[in-house]
């Protein structure tokens, strides 16, 4: 279940069911304050028609009655340019749950850690952070042997078609549910309706599957620097330590400093859930990936386009280019 699904499922049931009053709103396409006020005014869940005075200020906007609950998803996209102008709304939510007007839950990635973490920032010991994880290989049977028996699919040795779709996903869930697609389309074409682990295996050996559902998928978010990480960590399966990951970059005569690998590596453990810490120092948390990236048989050319979009942009994700 990704950020997006928790606060909607918040919104729909839990928060009504404690008579909360809930209201939502997805910042992705609100770059600034006036942006900010100006999709809530047009937000049906929070005005069924446009205020004839229009508000000035989030204050003006908040309605009267049950306890408010503001849901902000992807709030990224505004921390930066509140930042810049000095924190206008940051300060705002932080007086209004200060003063117990309202509570707030958001959803966000670097941005939003980034200002968690930022004693100068109105978030700093603001907020208490909730990483969302993959699913659990017994979530993952859930997702994969539900539909499927609801679709009358027979399921040959149902417990190695669940461990191979868990090895291969490492209980990512939405590639999970693109795999159980792939899985009903194949089984459609030849008009069959038993599973069995040989079909599982032909989807997850496509390039083009393994590209467009899967690398695609777990570095949707990832910047170009997180990407080579995982390219240059792929090269071989043991153990790597910090200092090891960056050595690799020099002898690719790649300028990285070392306290950048090592934002990368921690990002790619604790937003991306692609790596996992050791004793040594990291290894891949998604067992397949690794081999993913060698059955596409592009590594050099994806350590060059990721390189090149280093290189231009910088260490930031896709979204904040």
């Amino acid at each position: 279940m990704g950020k997006t699904s928790v606060l909607k499922r918040l919104e729909r049931a839990r928060l009504l069911a404690k008579d909360y009053h809930p209201l939502y709103l997805d910042c992705s396409i609100t770059a600034s304050e006036a942006e900010f006020i100006e999709a809530l005014i047009y937000d049906k869940a929070w005005f069924k028609e446009p205020p004839n005075n229009r508000p000035n200020s989030f204050i003006n906007l908040l309605p009267n009655g049950k306890p408010l609950v503001i849901l902000l998803d992807e709030i990224d996209k505004i921390v930066l340019p509140d930042q810049q102008a000095g924190y206008p709304l940051l300060l705002t939510f932080r007086a209004l749950a200060n003063n117990g007007r309202c509570r707030f839950v958001f959803s966000g990635e670097q941005a939003l850690r980034d200002e968690l973490n930022n004693p100068d920032s109105p978030l700093f010991n603001f907020a208490e952070e909730y990483l969302i994880g993959r699913l659990d290989k017994q979530a993952v049977e859930e997702l994969v042997t539900r539909p499927m028996k609801q679709l009358e699919i027979e399921l040959i040795d149902e417990p190695a078609l669940v461990q191979k779709v868990w090895d291969f996903t490492s209980g990512h869930p939405n590639i999970v549910q693109r795999l159980c697609q792939q899985i009903i389309i194949h089984l459609s074409q030849r008009q069959d309706r038993q599973l069995q682990t040989h079909d599982i295996e032909t989807i997850i050996t496509d390039p083009d599957f393994l590209r467009r559902d899967f690398l695609n998928v777990y570095w949707e978010r990832a910047t170009a620097l997180e990407r080579l990480c995982c390219l240059i960590m792929a090269t071989n399966h043991h153990d790597w330590t910090l200092t090891t990951v960056h050595d690799a970059f020099v002898k690719k005569n790649i300028a990285v400093e070392l306290n950048q690998v090592d934002k990368a590596l921690e990002r790619l453990v604790d937003l991306r859930n692609i790596l996992r810490r050791t004793t040594e120092g990291y290894a891949f948390a998604v067992t397949a990936f690794p081999e993913v990236i060698g059955k596409t048989a592009r590594l050099e050319e994806l350590i060059a386009l990721n390189l090149e979009s280093f290189r231009q942009y910088g260490d930031v994700p896709p979204r904040m280019r």
